[in-house]
């Protein structure tokens, strides 16, 4: 007897699309009331949502507050060059790199960002420290923060410093970083825990 396969057809994944609200926004007929309407429609919706995103980072409400308004600023001014796809992750986005520029206008100590727990996600990048000089023209953020990791992590013995540079750098997970490497994610887990350790010692030591 003859099996037919019934399994469903594979449908190709749909194509990224605007959010409505953002069609509005980006279309220049739309009238002012209706612009502002759809613009405080996106606020309404996902402003507590922002505010968890910067809260996990700044962990201070009143900071938290305040990157939510800067967001939204960034926001207003950014997003008729919005791209079809998440609008949620794009807000995100802006959120997180407003939550490091307060990171770093309280100059957080580099051992402080090492800390069990710590999502690395909160290590300011290079390229985040050029474009907030060129917005404050703020030359206090020195290069201790961004340099001294990055030199710590380079002196770190290979096993501990490839998964370090990909998690800061490249913003890896856990999985990404195991199948780029070759090696377990329990491994991966193993090594960057250990490797934390070592930076935040040397950290206080230089510091």
């Amino acid at each position: 007897m003859t099996m037919v396969d019934k399994s469903p057809e594979m449908l190709p994944s749909p194509e990224p699309v605007l959010d409505p609200r953002v069609v509005v926004i980006q279309n220049p007929d739309t009238p002012p009331e209706d612009y502002n309407a759809a613009f405080d429609s996106i606020v309404v919706e996902y402003a507590d949502v922002l505010h968890g995103v910067a809260l996990r980072l700044v962990k201070n409400p009143a900071d938290a507050e305040d990157v939510v308004q800067t967001s939204l600023l960034k926001v207003s001014e950014n997003i008729d060059t919005l791209k079809p796809g998440p609008l949620l992750g794009w807000l995100a986005k802006i959120t997180r790199n407003a939550a490091k520029d307060r990171l770093r206008q309280n100059k957080i100590r580099p051992e402080d960002l090492i800390d069990e727990g710590t999502k690395f996600d909160t290590i300011p990048r290079s390229i985040d420290i050029d474009a907030y000089r060129d917005r404050t023209g703020d030359t206090a953020v020195s290069n201790v923060v961004i340099d001294e990791i990055t030199e710590q992590i380079k002196d770190l013995p290979i096993e501990f410093r490839d998964p370090m540079l990909l998690l800061v750098f490249e913003d890896l997970s856990y999985r990404q970083i195991s199948e780029r490497l070759g090696i377990p994610i329990g491994t991966v887990k193993s090594r960057i825990g250990r490797a934390r350790r070592r930076l935040k010692e040397r950290l206080k030591r230089v510091a």
